[in-house]
């Protein structure tokens, strides 16, 4: 839950990185609340707000002034999917906010965003408004395709071939394994071994597996194709926790590359 702190942080973090910005462009910064600023100006309003359901994250987005923008229409956007317009492959993920160092960087990280990928706009040009509206229904078709797609994924048996560390097939006296698909969070996979193997001394049941290059899993799950991925593996505890999906504390252990593959036939 926010309380006063977030708030006051919130307050002087938004101050500090938006206000000049604001003077730069002519617009008036305005508190809505106390989770909600808003640079306004006679082409565009800025929306920067501070919101928690689970974890608070602080978002930015854009909408232009329906009194002289009509046909644009009254559709805001977040800056982290301006700035993709551009620059197709930048991912700005929001940042979770656990403390109030993170709020404040938060807020910094949000405010550089808009003043480097999003100038043309706060210029006054939003000449590219409906590109990036067509760019944006696209993407959220794809992330219906896809959300339905990893739906049907669960709980589906994949094939790994490990290649590396050299030693794994060595030890195993094979560099294949079965496993099922028990989670998946945007392009990776929390998968169960099928049967537990030990490496290197640690028991190994529970994975972690992420695609290496920049490739449209989907698709090439979709059509049964092999991906290549690197795996981490993890304990039980974690794989059945909160977020089995959180590496942040790893810090050494088992790590896995090779390749995944949908099994869509009988495997002996």
């Amino acid at each position: 839950m926010l309380n006063k702190e977030y708030f006051k942080t919130f307050e002087i973090a938004v101050k500090k990185y938006f206000r000049g910005i604001a003077k730069k462009y002519s617009c008036e910064m305005r508190r809505i609340k106390d989770s909600e600023f808003e640079l306004h100006s006679d082409k565009y309003n800025i929306k920067i707000v501070m919101c928690s359901e689970n974890v608070p994250i602080v978002s930015v987005s854009i909408v232009p002034n329906p009194n002289i923008y009509k046909r644009l229409g009254n559709k805001e956007f977040g800056i982290r999917y301006i700035a993709k317009y551009g620059n197709p492959n930048l991912d700005i993920g929001l940042q979770e906010i656990h403390n109030m160092a993170q709020l404040y960087s938060s807020v910094e990280k949000q405010a550089a965003t808009l003043e480097i990928y999003c100038k043309k706009i706060l210029e006054g040009d939003l000449s590219e408004w409906r590109k990036i509206a067509k760019m944006f229904k696209k993407e959220m078709n794809n992330i219906m395709k896809n959300t339905t797609t990893a739906n049907k994924l669960i709980g589906k048996s994949v094939i790994l071939s490990i290649g590396d560390p050299w030693d794994f097939e060595t030890e195993q006296g094979t560099g294949i394994l079965k496993a099922t698909i028990i989670a998946i969070k945007k392009d990776n996979f929390l998968l169960k071994l099928e049967k537990i193997v030990v490496f290197r001394n640690v028991e190994c049941e529970y994975l972690v597996a992420s695609t290496r290059y920049h490739v449209d899993i989907w698709d090439e799950i979709s059509k049964n194709k092999p991906v290549t991925i690197a795996a981490t593996v993890i304990s039980k505890d974690r794989a059945l926790g909160k977020d089995p999906f959180d590496l942040s504390w790893w810090r050494g252990g088992i790590g896995l590359l090779g390749d995944m593959t949908l099994i869509t036939h009988p495997v002996p």
